[in-house]
C-alpha cells in the first residue's frame, strides 16, 4: 500500500505467479499527508488505511473490495498529524487509531462495531502527567510511537517519542518522550522516567525488539540532538542505556528505523533512513556493526516498509525516494529491494483472531529452544508512519529445531505450538486447540470454461472455504490462490494448506535462443519454444526445439492444451560466409628504436590481432 507523491493511495494485490495488479484509489487529500497506517479496522478481511497531513482532516479509506473503498471523514480530525497507528486500547476486539500531533495533545478514536470510528479522549488522559503544568507546555512534540507490551504483563503499553523545534531546553515536557503504562484494567500511567526512557533529547522515533533474545523488548531511539541510543530491557520493564560500544554511535536527520533479522541469523539487525540510510548487523552480542551498500542507489532512501514478498523467508524492502519530510523524488521511482537470502533456517507466524481483532495487532509470539527466547509483535504502524509486515518471523541461523511456539493473544488466550516446523509459515488461529488439515485441487490449471476441485478431508463439523464456499469441496472457475478453514466437533480449527490454480490462457508463444543470432559459416544455435501441445515453425519442422544454420527469420506457431494459438515475434538469423581468400597485409617492417608504423590490410571486417595465434 502506497502513498504515491504522498497524496495519492495504490494498493497493489499480488497475483499467484508473482506480479501486482495496481489499483488507484485516488487523492485521499490534497494535501501531502504526514503519516499513514494500515490495519483491517472493521474484521471484514480488507486492510484499511488511516492518514493525515497538516490541518487537512483525518481520513479512513475503508476498503471493502480490491480497488473498492469509500472515504470516512472523522470528526476533531484538525491536527498536524505524524506517526500514527491502529490498536485496539480497549481490547473490546475492534481496532481504535492514534494519531501524533505535532502542535498539541494527540488524537485517539473509537473503532465502533458498526463501521464508525468516533473521538475518544476518554481512553488516555494524555494530560495527566508530572510536568503537564511546565511553563509554555501545550503538550506538542509528538512524532513517533509504538503501541508495545513493553513489561511482558500481557496488555498493550504506549510509547511517544518527543521532539519539538526551537524548544532548547531539555526539560521542557515538549522534548520528554512520554511512556504510557497499561495497568489491564483501563488505567494509564505516565512512567517513562522511572523507567529509564526519558533521554532529554529531541527524539524521532523508536523501535521496541529483543537484540539479545533473553524474550524482552529492547529499546532504539532516534535522536536529532544526538546519536541513535540503545536501551536494554532487564525483563522487568526498566531500561539502561548501552549504547556506549554498541556502534550506534551514529548521527544523522532520522525519519524512519526499524529492526527485524534481516540475515535471518537469529538476531535483529537495524535500518534507518532520513537523510541518509544505513544498515547496521547485530553481531550477537549486543554491539552492531555498519554494512555499507546493501542498498546501493544514487539517491537516498527516504522511508520504507519490510516485508516477505515472496514468502520465501528472507524480509523484502520496499523504499521511496524524496526530499525533507513528504516531497516526493519523481527522478527516482520507489524500488523493491528483494533479499538475496542465504542457507540461514527461519520460521514464520500468520495470526488471524476471532476474539481478538482479525489482523491479531498486539499479539505476541515466543518462540524458545537452544537459541534462547525470541519475541516479535503484530502492530498496525510504527516508527514515524509506516506499517510492515503483519507476519511474525525468526531467523534462526542454523538451528534446525524449535522447541515451542507461543501465541499471546490480546483476548489472554494462548496458542501453544510444540516443535513447529521451521523454514515455512505457520498460520495460527485465534482458538483454544487446533488440527491439521490437507487440502488438494484436481489440477493446477483448467481451460477457459472449465473448473477445478479442491477438496478438503471429510468429517469435520464446518468448512469455510476462502471462496466461500461451505463443504468439504468445492469447484472454482477462476484461478487464484485458496485455503479452507475446518472446525471439528471440540471447537478445534486448522487452516489448510495454500492451493494456487491458473486459468490457461492464449499467451503468444516465446522463443527461447540458446548460441548468438549472429553466427559464422558453419556454426549453429538451437532455437525453442515456450511450452505447448502443438508446434509448428516457419521452416516446416513441428518439434519444440530446432537448429539453425542458416540466415533467415524465424517464427513459430504453437497451441496449448486448451486450444489457445498464437504466432511469436519474428528472430531474426544472420549466418556469415567464410572469406573467399586470406586477407592480404604489408610486408614485415623493422624499426631500430621505438616509432610509430603503418600496417595496410586489403579485405572485409578486418580485425588485428597481436600474435599469430591467440593473440589479442
Amino acid at each position: 500500500i502506497v502513498l504515491d507523491q504522498s497524496n495519492t493511495l495504490h494498493t497493489l494485490y499480488q497475483t499467484p505467479e508473482g506480479g501486482f495488479v495496481d489499483y488507484n484509489l485516488g487523492q485521499v487529500s490534497n494535501n501531502s499527508q504526514w503519516g499513514m497506517c494500515v490495519a483491517d479496522f472493521d474484521n471484514d478481511g480488507h486492510k484499511d488505511v488511516f492518514s493525515g497531513g497538516s490541518y487537512d482532516g483525518v481520513h479512513v479509506q475503508h476498503i471493502t473490495a480490491p480497488g473498492v473503498s469509500n472515504t470516512l471523514e472523522l470528526a476533531d480530525g484538525s491536527m498536524f498529524m505524524q506517526a500514527c497507528n491502529w490498536v485496539d486500547i480497549d481490547n473490546d476486539g475492534v481496532l481504535d487509531v492514534f494519531g501524533c500531533h505535532d502542535d498539541a495533545l494527540s488524537r485517539m478514536w473509537q473503532g465502533n462495531e458498526d463501521g464508525t470510528l468516533s473521538p475518544a479522549p476518554q481512553f488516555i488522559d494524555l494530560t495527566d502527567y508530572d510536568l503537564q503544568d511546565y511553563p509554555g507546555n501545550d503538550h506538542s512534540g509528538n512524532y513517533g510511537t509504538v503501541w508495545t507490551d513493553f513489561d511482558s504483563d500481557g496488555d498493550i503499553d504506549l510509547f511517544i517519542a518527543k521532539c519539538r523545534q526551537f524548544v532548547n531546553d531539555p526539560q521542557d515536557p515538549r522534548r520528554i518522550n512520554q511512556l504510557w503504562v497499561n495497568d489491564g484494567n483501563g488505567g494509564w500511567t505516565e512512567e517513562a522516567l522511572e523507567r529509564g526512557l526519558v533521554l532529554y533529547e529531541q527524539s524521532w522515533t523508536t523501535d521496541f525488539a529483543d537484540i539479545d533474545n533473553d524474550g524482552d523488548f529492547d529499546c532504539l531511539a532516534t535522536n536529532h540532538s544526538s546519536t541513535i541510543q540503545l536501551l536494554e530491557n532487564d525483563g522487568t520493564g526498566h531500561f539502561t542505556n548501552i549504547t556506549a560500544g554498541s556502534g550506534l554511535e551514529v548521527t544523522g536527520f532520522f525519519l524512519q528505523a526499524k529492526m527485524d533479522d534481516f540475515d535471518n541469523d537469529g538476531f535483529v539487525d537495524l535500518i534507518y533512513t532520513g537523510g541518509a540510510d544505513g544498515f547496521f548487523r547485530n553481531n550477537g552480542d549486543m554491539t552492531f556493526t555498519e554494512v555499507p551498500n546493501v542498498f546501493p542507489w544514487n539517491d537516498t532512501m527516504h522511508s520504507f516498509a519490510s516485508g516477505d514478498v515472496n514468502r520465501d523467508g528472507q524480509l523484502d524492502v520496499y523504499a521511496s525516494y524524496g526530499n525533507s519530510y513528504v516531497s516526493p523524488d519523481n527522478g527516482n521511482p520507489d524500488i523493491l529491494w528483494v533479499n538475496d537470502g542465504n542457507d540461514n533456517h527461519w520460521i514464520a507466524f500468520d495470526l488471524e483472531g476471532f476474539e481478538s481483532n482479525i489482523d491479531a495487532v498486539g499479539a505476541k509470539v515466543e518462540l524458545t529452544g537452544d537459541f534462547g527466547t525470541m519475541v516479535r509483535e503484530v502492530r498496525g504502524g510504527e516508527s514515524y508512519g509506516i506499517t510492515c509486515t503483519f507476519a511474525c518471523r525468526f531467523g534462526l541461523g542454523q538451528h534446525e529445531t524449535v522447541t515451542q511456539a507461543v501465541v499471546k493473544w490480546p483476548s489472554g488466550l494462548e496458542t501453544v505450538i510444540d516443535n513447529p516446523a521451521i523454514d515455512q509459515y505457520h498460520n495460527v488461529l485465534e482458538v483454544p486447540c487446533t488440527v491439521d488439515v490437507t487440502a488438494t485441487a484436481s489440477a493446477g490449471g483448467f481451460c477457459p470454461g472449465e473448473s477445478v476441485t479442491l477438496t478438503a478431508p471429510e468429517g469435520f463439523a464446518s468448512y469455510e472455504w476462502s471462496n466461500g464456499a461451505e463443504t468439504s469441496t468445492t469447484e472454482v472457475t477462476s484461478g487464484g490462490a485458496y485455503s479452507v478453514l475446518v472446525y471439528d466437533d471440540a471447537g478445534c480449527a486448522g487452516f489448510s494448506n495454500l492451493l494456487t490454480v491458473t486459468e490457461i490462457v492464449g499467451i503468444a508463444p516465446t522463443i527461447a535462443v540458446d548460441g548468438d543470432v549472429n553466427l559464422c559459416d558453419g556454426g549453429m544455435l538451437t532455437l525453442t519454444a515456450s511450452n505447448a501441445d502443438n508446434f509448428i515453425w516457419s521452416t516446416g519442422e513441428e518439434s519444440q526445439s530446432i537448429e539453425v544454420t542458416t540466415s533467415g527469420a524465424y517464427a513459430v506457431y504453437s497451441v496449448d492444451i486448451c486450444g489457445n494459438d498464437g504466432v511469436s515475434d519474428t528472430l531474426f538469423v544472420e549466418v556469415y560466409d567464410a572469406p573467399l581468400e586470406n586477407p592480404t597485409v604489408s610486408p614485415d617492417q623493422t624499426i631500430p628504436a621505438p616509432a610509430s608504423v603503418d600496417l595496410n590490410a586489403t579485405g572485409e571486417n578486418i580485425t588485428w590481432y597481436d600474435a599469430a595465434m591467440g593473440g589479442n
